[in-house]
């Protein structure tokens, strides 16, 4: 029964991996090698249909670590430090083997400051970036912070933007007739923030 359950989620995926019966038949994998796929079907199911509890957690990490093996940090010892740095606060953490092999491993701190989002570092630019894909984790979680605690200066209109063009996605304005002008048009809110 199980097997064919993984073969539904191979075939839902589009024939994508590969399904195995590893460990003398007790359990079946799913698998998917290929960074594209992971990339392109793997990760934007999980954007749309997100995991709850500590996997969604887990879930943004393993993002993290795609985002830095295409950014081909993967390539040279300090990314693939990185890598085993978010990998150590995964799952259970690292294997006995990735202990020995990377002493100095100091796993990523899970920051849960919205309940909500992860953290993307881009190491060339410089910069991190906060992002939240969820209408309702930005609506019940970031909005109210900044409701809360206001910001100041020019980045308060663009706030304001932002908070409306939010709503408009949760009504699905976006969709209506209009709508999609209303957003991203000449006179658009996007515009408006520029």
């Amino acid at each position: 029964m199980l097997l064919a359950i993984t073969f539904l989620v191979l075939e839902y995926f589009g024939g994508i991996g590969l399904v195995s019966q590893p460990n003398n038949n007790s359990t079946v994998e799913f698998r998917v090698h290929s960074i594209k796929d992971i990339t392109n079907i793997i990760i934007p199911h999980f954007d749309n249909y997100p995991l709850l509890t500590k996997k969604y957690s887990d879930s943004m990490l393993f993002k993290n670590v795609i985002n830095l093996m295409l950014e081909k940090q993967h390539t040279n010892l300090e990314g693939i430090q990185k890598i085993i740095n978010t990998r150590a606060s995964m799952n259970g953490g690292l294997s006995d083997q990735l202990k020995k092999a990377f002493p100095e491993t100091i796993p990523v701190i899970r920051k849960n400051f919205f309940k909500c989002g992860y953290v993307v570092r881009y190491e060339k630019r410089s910069i991190a970036e906060f992002v939240v894909t969820r209408i309702d984790d930005i609506i019940n979680h970031v909005i109210p912070f900044f409701e809360e605690y206001s910001i100041a200066g020019s980045k308060y209109s663009n706030y304001c933007t932002f908070k409306i063009a939010a709503f408009m996605g949760k009504n699905k304005e976006h969709l209506k007739e209009d709508g999609n002008d209303s957003l991203y048009g000449k006179n658009g809110l996007y515009e408006e923030m520029k």
